[in-house]
């Protein structure tokens, strides 16, 4: 999106001061001249342990910013940052989350593929996200936009980083295995359609060795099993470990 005005100071400006106006939330939603925006601010640590682990939040911020700008610039389905200043930057409003679009009626079967076509294009530019997750993934009705590259995005990324990104994200998608179960099938098929076989087997053996991981959430997916607790993070670690083992299995059958 870029911005088209007499001067781009004056609206970047302007932009900022909507921003910081709409609330001390540290991401909001905004209309700003008929259009909609999303502004990130630097999160408030309220307790000195949170400090301590996440660091300084301006820094943690700047970094963000100038990581969107880095995976933009080579083509990465990011959003573009229209203002930034110390405290917050300010980003083009792109579409709803998947999921809420799928409730609304997109194809599931096309958010999948094409949620793993772009992840694949974002490892073929040489990028890791880092930490992708549906509720930071976002459709407009035509495009996608990854969102959120605090954690561990990459500009140089390994087969690993490339291989964590895929389980992160199946693991994602399998949290709504009740209501859709074949689409963490749907999403590895889409991926590894052109993918490199290297990542494939970081993948499975990635997922061969955090098998402890099931054993650990036992109880709990017991306990929400017991709740008839649809939605389940604890559940969606064997499931999204089933997808690859069955997957590989497949693949040594043929």
């Amino acid at each position: 999106m870029q911005i088209n005005t007499p001067s781009d100071a004056i609206f970047s400006r302007a932009l900022l001061e909507q921003a910081h106006a709409s609330g001390d939330a540290r991401l909001v939603r905004f209309e700003f001249e008929g259009r909609l925006y999303f502004a990130k601010k630097t999160e408030q640590h309220k307790t000195l342990w949170l400090k301590f682990f996440k660091g300084n939040p301006e820094q943690a911020l700047r970094r963000e910013a100038q990581l969107l700008k880095e995976f933009r610039a080579r083509g990465a389905s990011v959003p573009e940052i229209l203002a930034q200043d110390d405290t917050c930057f300010v980003m083009a409003d792109h579409g709803m989350l998947v999921m809420k679009a799928i409730k609304k009626g997109a194809s599931p079967v096309q958010m999948m593929q094409r949620i793993g076509q772009e992840l694949a294009e974002l490892h073929r530019l040489g990028l890791a996200h880092g930490r992708p997750v549906m509720r930071d993934i976002c459709w407009d009705g035509q495009n996608l936009t990854f969102l959120d590259l605090e954690a561990g995005a990459k500009l140089q990324a390994t087969q690993y980083d490339k291989a964590r990104d895929v389980l992160l994200l199946l693991h994602s998608i399998s949290v709504w295995k009740k209501r859709h179960p074949n689409a963490g099938d749907m999403f590895l098929n889409a991926y590894f359609a052109d993918a490199p076989d290297e990542v494939w087997k970081e993948a499975h053996t990635l997922a061969r060795k955090i098998w402890w991981m099931e054993w650990l959430a036992a109880p709990v997916v017991a306990w929400h099993r017991l709740r008839h607790i649809e939605k389940s993070e604890f559940a969606a670690i064997q499931h999204a470990r089933r997808c690859v083992l069955s997957r590989q299995k497949a693949l040594a059958a043929q």
